[in-house]
C-alpha cells in the first residue's frame, strides 16, 4: 500500500506526514515531517514496480528514490518544520530563461548520450534513440536533501501521447513534451511535462485514475531551457 496519497499542493505528495492544527481566528499551522528511507523504498516499488526494483542494486535504487522524492513522486523531503501557509510547501525557486536554436547551431545543446551512462539509456531507448529530441530545461529544488538543482531531456510527443493529451486545452505559448533524466533513466521512467515558452514555466505530470494526462497547475520557473525551435 503507498503510504502517501497524492495531492495537487504545491507539487507535494500529502498524508499522514503532514498534520495541521486550526486557531480560532481562522489560521492553519502545518506540521510537515520527512518520509522515512524505508516509506520511500515501499513507495517507490509500488511505483515502477516488483521486477524493476528488483534489478537495481542498492545504490541506484537510493539514487533512483532520492531523484523521485525530490520531484514529488513519492514520500516528502526536509526536515520537520511548521509552515502557517500550505502554499509555501513547493519544491521550486524562480530562475531562468528560453534560449532558441536553429538547424545551424542545435549541435550546442547538450545531450542525454553526453551524461547519462550507455546502460541506463538502454532503459528509455525508445526516446534516447528516436530523431525526437527537442532540448534540455532544469530547475532549482528546495528541502532536497540530495540534490539542489535537477534537469531533464525534452522530447516531442509521438502518436500515442499525442492521444492522451488531446483533450488539454493549451494557453498560448505552452507546449508539451516528455523528458527523462539520469535517475528516471534507472527506473525505466519517462514523464510527461507542459512547459510554457514564453514564460519559462514547468508544469509537472501528476497520477490520474487512468491513461489521460494531467498537469499541476501552479508553474514552477525554470532555471533555464534550451528547445530547438524547428522541431516544435
Amino acid at each position: 500500500m503507498i503510504p502517501f496519497i497524492l495531492a495537487a499542493v504545491g507539487g507535494f505528495l500529502i498524508g499522514d506526514s503532514i498534520e495541521s492544527k486550526k486557531f480560532a481566528d481562522g489560521g492553519t499551522m502545518w506540521r510537515f515531517k520527512p518520509s522515512t528511507p524505508e516509506e520511500d523504498m515501499d513507495e517507490m516499488r509500488e511505483l515502477i514496480g516488483q521486477e524493476k526494483f528488483d534489478a537495481l542494486s542498492s545504490q541506484e535504487k537510493k539514487d533512483l528514490a532520492g531523484y523521485l522524492k525530490a520531484k514529488g513522486e513519492i514520500g516528502l523531503p526536509g526536515k520537520e518544520e511548521d509552515i502557517e501557509d500550505i502554499s509555501a510547501l513547493q519544491y521550486y525557486n524562480n530562475g531562468g530563461a528560453v534560449k532558441y536554436y536553429d538547424k545551424d547551431n542545435d549541435w550546442r545543446i547538450g545531450r542525454p548520450s553526453e551524461s547519462i551512462p550507455k546502460e541506463r539509456l538502454e532503459r528509455v531507448k525508445y526516446y534516447a534513440t528516436s530523431g525526437n529530441f527537442v532540448g534540455n530545461f532544469g530547475w532549482k529544488t528546495i528541502n532536497n536533501p540530495y540534490e539542489s538543482i535537477a534537469d531533464g531531456y525534452l522530447y516531442t510527443l509521438d502518436d500515442y501521447d499525442q492521444g492522451l493529451v488531446k483533450n488539454i486545452k493549451l494557453k498560448q505559448g505552452e507546449y508539451i513534451f516528455r523528458y527523462f533524466n539520469d535517475r528516471t533513466a534507472l527506473g525505466y521512467m519517462t514523464f510527461m511535462i507542459k512547459i510554457n515558452l514564453e514564460k519559462g514555466l514547468l508544469y509537472f505530470s501528476k497520477e490520474t485514475e487512468d491513461d489521460t494526462a494531467a498537469f499541476d497547475t501552479r508553474g514552477v520557473k525554470a532555471l533555464w531551457i534550451n528547445i530547438i525551435q524547428h522541431k516544435l
